[in-house]
């Protein structure tokens, strides 16, 4: 890939996803966005975080 080339990010990341990349415990997602401190949606039972907040 060229340096010139964009990468684009999904709008939103699983639970799993996002608890990789922040090097914390999925509960402590879920926590954080029950809490409004991630910004979030949830989808049936599935949490997902949007890639814009906590710095994606």
């Amino acid at each position: 890939m060229s340096h010139n080339s964009t990468v684009t990010l999904p709008q939103e990341v699983s639970v799993e996803e996002a608890d990789r990349i922040l090097g914390i415990s999925s509960r402590s997602v879920t926590n954080y966005l029950t809490s409004r401190q991630l910004d979030g949606v949830k989808v049936g039972k599935k949490w997902f975080v949007k890639s814009a907040s906590g710095g994606f």
